[in-house]
């Protein structure tokens, strides 16, 4: 469960994305997808594999 932190940030960062949305009006696929983006770009990111077989 080592991988537990980064899902539980990436959760909290996903709501704050909606949150702003709503306040700014704009559709919140808009800003996740942006913000998808601005993620793709940190290099100290994990990488998270999930089993296939779930």
């Amino acid at each position: 469960m080592h991988h537990a932190e980064p899902v539980v940030l990436l959760l909290v960062l996903v709501a704050g994305l909606v949150v702003l949305a709503n306040k700014l009006k704009v559709p919140y696929p808009v800003l996740l997808v942006l913000g998808g983006l601005a993620l793709s770009f940190v290099p100290f990111l994990p990488v998270i594999r999930l089993d296939p077989n779930l």
